[in-house]
């Protein structure tokens, strides 16, 4: 009787025959090569049993020392593609290690202990706060001769943090992203291999490194959009580290001011617990401005009277000032010129946007309505609501402050980041997201905020979570009584508003959830989107009329669908996508197994289709 492998590969699980010569070396866990179809392939063993079994293939190599792979990595790779309806190996595969072979130190030994799964919400504004809470949480594990997983969204705007790790932990701390040089990457892992590195630091990667004897995983700023895979898988990493610490029986921090809706409702139903904390934050000084009450010149130049006048006072104090300004040059919405009232879908509830006269469309499930002529709440009259850019704003700041140094934000962050270093104070920096992280780096005092609205009335279930995100990460990142928050916006009724400014999660809950069970969304159902891209937009119609066709023709209930939304066109590429919503996730999983199954009805060469399970843009 043979000794068989079961050996995970790109295609699925197959069973190969253990050579004798091999037998001592095969293990759970250890990679191997194996002929597919004349192809020599790698793969992973993930069982080993005992049967008789004819016209099997056998293994022709072992590639490490040691089994690379955990049995309850493995496991856990397993559940993540599971939850987000991914191939098992494809998980597998996002592990740095994949592509290193011939690992020739000595096997880490697992050290047993008495670790139960455990996961918090840190949610204390202040850095320094929070960093005493990872500094001890980090000596503790240490002592225990455990291992620490550090996360943070992104390299370049988290110096600060990592500055903090190294000089704290400088003997035991190394770093890992794939935005480092290959060099530096080879060097890490080594030292994760050998078990030198105690705290593993760095972005989304890390998380994959199957590294044994973890005690703790933190995640610092879960709210961010950089811990959302942008290609398949798309994982959102906060979900994952979850995943990970329930089946290796890691402690879980997960940490923001502003979480998403989801953790909270985690927090409330107790599947995850506050961690305690006593709160010394001391705010910036916020003043919101009604756009809506300002003169007419003030409204073009998309500055506020109030903006400009303090901004003249910081100069004379020689103090920095920040604009951030929304990323898009120009947004069209419907609202009421008296009440606010913004016209929204009848169909999914998120704002229409005006695109040429007599045409209100939704871009999230492409619903088309008439506008509406007179205010259903008040019988006012609407308006077109726009909003100024970058270049609008700079341009104006120039002619208002002639003398003063204007520097606009862009994608050429290296050059613009040492060209504000070489300036004096004072400076006026105008920028979008990308500046938030530099507020207290370059020592911003006055930060004007020019249109809050920015999130507010995108077509998106989340854009009052956003918008609370936004302003509560800028509250937080501007702490300090000496520093100052403007807020102009045309919505200032608007509770996202005022409880993003005063960091009230717990009202922004209470809320939000509102909302959110009245149009049964999140955490009161599960949303998939279904992204179809290609050259051809023909031929994309087509692919979503037989992706349409597949869901009604199935048998899966309780799933609903809407869409497309507007086709979008960027270097070449048209998209759109389709949003699945249910109450049970399982029977979207199944949905977006059937679609993948059928996938010669529609998926062409010209045409890619993706699937993403925890949409946050």
């Amino acid at each position: 009787m043979s000794e068989i492998a079961d050996v995970l590969l790109p295609y699925g699980v197959y069973s190969y025959v253990i050579p004798p010569s091999l037998k001592e070396r095969i293990k759970v866990g250890i990679r191997v090569k194996v002929y597919v179809r004349k192809r020599l392939l790698w793969g992973i063993v993930t069982g080993i049993n005992k049967e008789r079994r004819k016209g099997l293939k056998p293994i022709v190599e072992v590639i490490d020392n040691f089994p690379i792979f955990s049995p309850s990595y493995i496991s856990f790779a397993k559940k993540v593609s599971d939850y987000y309806a991914s191939e098992w190996f494809e998980i597998i595969n996002l592990s740095p290690l994949k592509d290193i072979e011939n690992l020739s130190q000595d096997e880490e030994k697992y050290r047993k202990s008495n670790n139960k799964f455990s996961s918090y919400l840190l949610l204390s504004p202040s850095f320094e706060e929070r960093w005493k809470i990872y500094s001890s949480l980090i000596n503790e594990k240490l002592s225990n001769d455990e291992k620490v997983l550090f996360l943070f969204p992104e390299w370049e705007t988290y110096s600060t943090l990592r500055e903090k790790i190294i000089s704290s932990f400088p003997e035991e701390s190394t770093f890992f992203s794939s935005s480092l040089p290959s060099k530096r990457r080879r060097k890490a892992i080594k030292e994760v291999i050998n078990g030198k590195a105690k705290i593993i630091a760095g972005t989304r990667s890390i998380m994959w490194l199957p590294i044994r004897n973890i005690g703790l995983i933190v995640l610092e700023d879960i709210h961010s959009t950089s811990y959302k895979n942008p290609s398949h898988p798309r994982y959102f990493l906060p979900e994952v580290a979850l995943i990970r610490g329930r089946e290796e029986k890691i402690k879980v921090l997960l940490s923001s001011p502003v979480p998403p809706i989801e953790f909270l409702h985690l927090l409330e139903k107790g599947e995850i617990e506050k961690f305690p904390v006593n709160s010394s934050f001391s705010p910036p000084k916020i003043t919101l401005i009604n756009m809506r009450r300002e003169k007419r010149i003030s409204k073009k130049r998309g500055l506020s009277d109030y903006l400009v006048e303090k901004i003249k006072e910081k100069i004379n104090e020689e103090k920095n000032i920040a604009l951030l300004v929304n990323r898009r040059g120009l947004a069209g919405y419907r609202r009421c010129k008296v009440c606010g009232y913004i016209q929204r879908c009848k169909k999914c509830g998120a704002p229409l946007s005006y695109h040429r006269p007599g045409i209100m469309i939704c871009h999230q499930c492409g619903n088309k309505e008439e506008p509406e002529r007179i205010c259903p709440r008040c019988q006012s009259s609407y308006t077109i609501e726009k909003s100024s850019g970058t270049q609008k704003i700079e341009e104006k700041l120039k002619e208002i402050f002639p003398d003063i140094p204007v520097i606009r934000w862009d994608t050429d962050i290296k050059k613009k980041e040492k060209s504000i270093r070489k300036k004096e104070s004072p400076f006026i920096l105008v920028g979008t997201n990308l500046l938030q992280k530099y507020l207290k780096i370059w020592d911003i005092h006055l930060l004007g905020i020019v249109n809050a609205d920015i999130h507010l009335f995108r077509p998106d279930f989340r854009s009052s979570e956003k918008t609370f995100q936004l302003l509560g990460e800028l509250t937080s990142l501007m702490e300090g009584e000496e520093r100052e928050i403007i807020v102009q916006t045309y919505h200032p009724e608007n509770p996202s508003l005022e409880f993003g400014i005063n960091l009230d999660w717990e009202g922004f809950y209470r809320e939000e959830l509102k909302q959110r069970k009245e149009l049964s969304y999140p955490p009161f159902s599960h949303v998939f989107y279904v992204i179809i891209k290609g050259k051809d937009e023909e031929k994309i119609k087509d692919a979503v009329n037989s992706i349409k066709d597949i869901i009604k023709d199935s048998s899966i209930s309780q799933v609903f669908f809407y869409g497309p939304s507007p086709f979008k066109r960027k270097n070449k590429i048209f998209s759109t996508q389709i949003m699945l919503k249910s109450i049970v996730r399982e029977n979207l999983l199944k949905i977006v197994s059937l679609l993948k199954k059928e996938r010669r009805r529609f998926n062409r060469k010209e045409i890619k289709v993706f699937f993403d399970p925890f949409p946050l843009e």
